[in-house]
Formats: structure tokens, C-alpha cells, sequence
């Protein structure tokens, strides 16, 4: 028989960590895939929240199952290296909370381009997070 593994996005619950530790307990739900913690998006905890994140999470038994990112949610014309620098953080984030799963969104087309006009510049891009998410052993 298959293991069933819940999970949740837990800030659409509350904003407060401490409040969404406390709802996923009280349900048995195992598993939280962070977005937000306390207001501050995933990507942007600096060690030392990742640090307490993982602390708190492991003192109430809650895994994380994936970390809800915001990677990919940029424009084509971006600035793709500052992006890269968010990925960095976010899969040393992920390393912290013991995540091997990073959800994703797509690259927005420039106004006006055809998806099969980006295409080769979207695989260029999302071949380089394959390859940063790589070198830490995570999976998009």
C-alpha cells in the first residue's frame, strides 16, 4: 500500500509560523511546504530565519515536503542574474529545512512574444536552475 504524505501551504492558513505550526499539529498534517513565513517570502530568509524556521519545525515534528518558491516567476526580460542569486538563497534555504523539492513557476513571454519565440531562451534559463539546483542536490 502507498504511504500517503500530507502536506500544506500553511500560510494561506495564517500568516504567524508559529500559528501554522500549531494548525498543521493539531491536524496531523506531517508535512508544510513554506511560502511565507511570517509575512517574508521563502526565498528571502536570511540564515539565521532559516535556522530558527528548522528549529521550530523540528521541535513539533513537521518535515518539509517542498519549498514553495517563487523561481521562474519573473519576466523573460528580467534581470535573470539577480534571479539566480534569489535560487542560491532559496536552495540554501531549502538545504537548512531538508527540502529535495523546489516548486516552480513559468518565465512570463515579454509583451507581445510567442511562447515558441521563448522557448529557446526559456530552456537556456531554466537549464541554469537545474544546474544551481543541482549542485545542491535538489530537484525543481
Amino acid at each position: 500500500m502507498a504511504k500517503i504524505l500530507l502536506s500544506a501551504f500553511a500560510d494561506e492558513y495564517n500568516k504567524n509560523i508559529d500559528l501554522q505550526i500549531k494548525m498543521l499539529t493539531e491536524r496531523g498534517i506531517g508535512f508544510i511546504e513554506p511560502r511565507f513565513v511570517n509575512e517574508k517570502n521563502i526565498a528571502d530568509l536570511t540564515e539565521k530565519e532559516a535556522e530558527e524556521l528548522a528549529k521550530k519545525l523540528s521541535a513539533a515534528g513537521i518535515g518539509v515536503s517542498a519549498i514553495g518558491s517563487p523561481l521562474g516567476k519573473i519576466n523573460l526580460a528580467d534581470d535573470f542574474d539577480a534571479h539566480l542569486d534569489r535560487a542560491k538563497n532559496t536552495f540554501e534555504v531549502a538545504s537548512r529545512l531538508g527540502a529535495k523539492n523546489i516548486r516552480m513557476f513559468s518565465f512570463y513571454l515579454r509583451e507581445g512574444e510567442k511562447r515558441e519565440d521563448a522557448r529557446g531562451e526559456v530552456i537556456e534559463k531554466l537549464g541554469k536552475l537545474i544546474d544551481l539546483a543541482d549542485s545542491y542536490s535538489l530537484t525543481l
